[in-house]
């Protein structure tokens, strides 16, 4: 597990996580190769595909957890 923290309008990138887990605030997410943006909010948890870029963007100050454990 890492933890992240964004400040309003920060951003982020990784391609190691396989789940995203909003703790705190709320997030705009974007993943290569993936159609649809996504916004999360404080508990929402989004699954990833390792080895994609994912983009994330605070729209508050946010604190996100990822796993990035394989199965």
């Amino acid at each position: 597990m890492e933890t992240i923290r964004l400040k309003k309008g920060q951003t982020y990138l990784s391609k190691e996580a396989s789940v995203v887990k909003v703790q705190k605030g709320q997030v705009w997410v974007t993943i290569e190769g993936d159609e649809e943006d996504y916004i999360l909010k404080e508990g929402q948890c989004l699954p990833t595909q390792q080895n994609r870029l994912m983009v994330l963007q605070g729209l508050e100050q946010a604190l996100i957890l990822f796993d990035t454990e394989t199965a």
